[in-house]
């Protein structure tokens, strides 16, 4: 899906691209499951508090967190791999 998206500004996107897209997939996907995990555990095993923290605030904050340090890190990468 990343590459997708990378694909609307950069169409032709050079294989570097490519695996470090398919990377980012990788971490989100991963994410995704771990937050969905903990979501479900607050839904059905903790309390109302802990479920309010972590699905009204926390999950937002490692979100914002994630995809600010992914684009720190791409904008590194780029610089690094001579992709502008």
């Amino acid at each position: 899906m990343i590459e997708r998206f990378a694909r609307l500004t950069e169409p032709n996107l050079p294989d570097e691209g490519v695996r470090y897209t398919r990377q980012v997939t990788k971490v989100w996907c991963i994410f995704f499951i771990i937050n969905g995990s903990i979501a479900l555990y607050s839904s059905v095993a903790a309390s109302m508090a802990f479920w309010t923290l972590y699905n009204g605030g926390i999950a937002y904050l490692l979100m914002a967190a994630l995809f600010s340090g992914e684009y720190v890190f791409r904008a590194w990468w780029r610089r690094r791999h001579g992709a502008g």
